[in-house]
């Protein structure tokens, strides 16, 4: 009997001792499970953070790479609205000095129309004199037709 004893108490202690290092490794694998789990989902969010950042920091950087673009497209355009009204102004002046030249050529004509009109007005007279008598007796035959005056 008393080795039966002995028996059932090695058996009870080994299963004691079987519970005893599976509770333990039990314990020790969710606290190892959790651990890792934890650090994992914090790796994971750290991560998605990370890449939430890194996302954010393209965006910003085609947000300025487009306002960049942008400002040069402004800066271009405003280049070329005064580029063009300048060509306006240099064509407009242009267009004004050259009235004015034809301006002034005409008054020169004018005014040597004129003078040439006082001399050729100047006729000797003995030419006034034929025209008197042309006109005063009809006389046709003492002024050909080109030396005929116009009547006034």
């Amino acid at each position: 009997g008393s080795s039966f004893l002995l028996f059932c108490c090695c058996c009870f202690l080994l299963v004691c001792f079987g519970l005893g290092v599976l509770v333990f490794v039990g314990v020790f694998l969710c606290l190892f499970v959790v651990v890792l789990g934890y650090d994992f989902c914090t790796r994971c969010r750290g991560g998605r953070e990370e890449k939430k950042e890194r996302t954010e920091r393209k965006r910003n950087n085609k947000w300025k790479k487009t306002a960049k673009v942008e400002t040069k497209l402004e800066e271009k355009r405003e280049k070329e609205v005064q580029k063009q009204t300048l060509e306006l102004r240099t064509r407009n002046q242009r267009k004004k000095e050259r009235t004015k030249k034809k301006k002034e050529q005409i008054a020169l004509e004018v005014k040597t129309n004129q003078q040439t009109n006082k001399s050729t007005k100047k006729k000797p007279k003995i030419f006034l004199f034929l025209q008197f008598l042309q006109l005063k007796f009809s006389l046709p035959f003492f002024l050909s037709s080109r030396q005929r005056l116009p009547q006034e």
